[in-house]
């Protein structure tokens, strides 16, 4: 019996008495003749033979008995707090832009938050909230910061009144000025920037109210608080238009320092219905889909976190704040647990559980509806309970998933779930090809071209300098130029730079190791995105090694190096050898590796054999294909 196993969740449950005892176990189909389960509340996918796999669908059980004690305890669903975790304020439906697909029609409206009902809303969650720790964000259909005055008043009072510990998050569109930007840097925890990418699609999509640009303002203000080390997300509606763009848009935030994206398909309502276009369109779910996965492993290459609707972050029992416990107050005094409702007249106030009464001057809530909205977990919706990624959708946006559907909130429409399963399984897919099973990415000669092969992209490469961006560069370089090929790298910056270094005995020094450290790190920081190809050897870099090579994704040997085996005509070529496998009976990069050592004994320098690093078995040493 055979299993393998890879950590895919960041965030799991942690573990707990209170632990299921069936860890909810699913296999989810084959990949290169393995089957493939997946243990959400483990935080693992797990590749295995039938005859494990005969075991564990025979009773779920044997699941436990077989892996736990490997795989580690199982985590538990948290049990909800009672009180609100998340205070929402909507200060104005306002806006200076007009975004072609508005859900909200933000600025159509001149709704602004009476401060008065602001303090009324205070006094109810002190009074009835007992958590002590609130996440309060300022959002809206509108833009925030457009009431800059009252938004600076609603800071202080809330700073000040409410019986919290809080940390404060601001949602916007990146328009406005130098000294709201200076605020926000002394008084937000966290930021999130609405931008579409590049200006050719941000002044389409996101123009300004008097249909100028507003590309130039939003780089601004992404600029800044990358420069001034603000904790920052950056949130982009994905057109029709685009769609097929996704990797340029990609690259466009890279560029500009933004390490956290995220990638949304329009929500078909509100203002782009009223004129679709391709601006205002949503895409197709399965091109978007292609487009989306190819995005997910171009943001591991550039070491940006891309998240979106379906990926393996963290495992949580709500798909968002409306059953996690939120108070979001909108303009006009209304009470609910959804951010993408602004206002009483939304299409969907079944979502509206409180308002400010004004006779009584007080919030009163509809306990009933508020506890109706807060026991939509998972647990609580029959149709997820036997789906994969029922602890990461759990079960979807009450909007998006249902209430556009014509369902209840506790119905998710079988379309988006089947979406959902799509995404999931092929997260899973790269997951395991990548980093479990390792037979990804590799390099493929073809018909003249060497292609830099991921699981869903393929760059072609060519010699450094390229013309163009769309591919990548090929670069081997010798350490005594490194100096002046780094202003030649920051001018052509391919979309992927595959390098690696040429060494002679001379050079196996501290001081080549710190330049080589110097020259990556300057690459990094000029966001050029690199992939070094070959090892590198301990001497360069002697303590520092394992903190070098993590820090720059440098392989460690012979078997993680790019250029082990190379595709050719069907078959894959065997470093150092003259063996092949063929690419149909490939299943794993040891089977690669077995065939390597047996037949390439020396693939290191002759000098490397005296080394104390080499013998002590602490260094691969030198690739003789290096030396020069």
């Amino acid at each position: 019996m055979f299993f393998e196993y890879l950590d895919v969740v960041t965030n799991p449950f942690p573990p707990s008495d209170n632990s299921p005892s069936n860890c909810d176990v699913f296999h989810i189909g084959r990949i290169y003749g393995f089957h493939v389960f997946y243990a959400p509340l483990f935080g693992k996918v797990i590749i295995s033979d039938s005859e494990f796999r005969k075991r564990i669908l025979s009773n779920k059980e044997n699941f436990e008995k077989i892996c736990a004690p490997e795989l580690g305890p199982c985590g538990a669903p948290p049990i909800a707090d009672k009180g609100f975790t998340h205070f929402g304020i909507f200060p104005t439906s306002e806006c200076n832009l007009k975004c072609v697909y508005c859900y909200a029609r933000g600025g159509e409206s001149k709704k602004i938050l009476n401060f008065e009902i602001l303090k009324k809303a205070v006094e109810f969650l002190n009074e009835n909230n007992s958590v002590e720790k609130v996440s309060v964000f300022f959002h809206g259909g509108g833009e925030p910061t457009i009431q800059f005055e009252l938004l600076k008043k609603i800071k202080k009072y809330v700073d000040e009144e409410l019986k919290a510990e809080k940390i404060f998050s601001l949602q916007t569109n990146g328009v406005f000025s130098n000294e709201t930007r200076n605020w926000i840097q002394k008084n937000i925890n966290h930021v999130t920037v609405s931008c579409d990418g590049p200006p050719y699609i941000q002044d389409f999509q996101r123009p300004l109210r008097n249909g100028g640009k507003s590309s130039v303002f939003v780089e601004n203000t992404i600029r800044f608080f990358v420069e001034n080390f603000i904790d920052i997300n950056v949130e982009t509606v994905i057109s029709k238009f685009s769609n097929e763009r996704q990797a340029e848009i990609l690259e466009y935030f890279h560029k500009l320092g933004v390490n956290n994206v995220k990638f949304n398909p329009i929500s078909e309502r509100g203002r782009c219905l009223c004129s679709p276009t391709e601006f205002s369109t949503s895409p197709g779910m399965l091109s978007f889909f292609k487009n989306l996965l190819k995005s997910m492993e171009l943001a591991d290459i550039y070491d940006v976190k891309l998240a979106f609707t379906g990926s393996l972050d963290f495992c949580k029992v709500a798909s968002c704040v409306v059953a996690s416990r939120a108070f979001i107050i909108t303009p006009d005094g209304f009470v609910s647990p959804c951010i993408s409702v602004p206002s009483r007249d939304a299409e969907y106030n079944e979502l509206i559980f409180g308002f400010f009464d004004k006779k009584e001057n007080k919030i009163k809530i509809n306990q009933k509806k508020l506890e109706f909205l807060q026991k939509r977990t998972v647990q609580n919706i029959p149709k997820c309970q036997n789906c994969f990624m029922k602890w990461h959708c759990a079960g979807g946006c009450a909007i998006s998933a249902c209430l556009m559907h014509g369902r209840d909130i506790y119905s998710p429409y079988e379309g988006y779930c089947r979406w959902i399963r799509k995404v999931g399984r092929s997260v899973l897919v790269y997951k395991i090809k990548k980093d479990l099973l390792k037979t990804h990415p590799f390099i493929e000669e073809k018909n003249g071209q060497i292609i830099y092969r991921g699981v869903f992209n393929e760059f072609e490469l060519k010699e450094f300098p390229a013309k163009g961006k769309e591919g990548g560069s090929l670069l081997e370089v010798d350490v005594d130029k490194l100096e002046l090929l780094t202003k030649k790298i920051e001018e052509q910056n391919p979309r992927v730079l595959l390098l690696s270094f040429k060494i002679s005995k001379k050079y196996l020094t501290r001081e080549t190791g710190r330049k080589i450290e110097s020259f990556l790190k300057s690459l990094k920081e000029k966001r050029v995105s690199f992939v070094v190809a070959k090892p590198l050897p301990k001497c360069l870099f002697g303590e520092d090694y394992q903190r070098i090579i993590a820090q720059f994704k440098i392989p460690k040997g012979c078997e993680e190096c790019i250029w082990l085996y190379i595709l050719k005509d069907g078959s894959f070529h065997i470093c150092g050898t003259d063996k092949t496998i063929p690419q149909s009976k490939f299943r794993s990069r040891k089977d690669i590796v077995e065939v390597f050592k047996k037949y390439n004994a020396k693939p290191t320098a002759l000098f490397c054999e005296e080394c104390v690093y080499k013998l002590r078995g602490n260094c691969a040493g030198l690739c003789k294909q290096m030396v020069f």
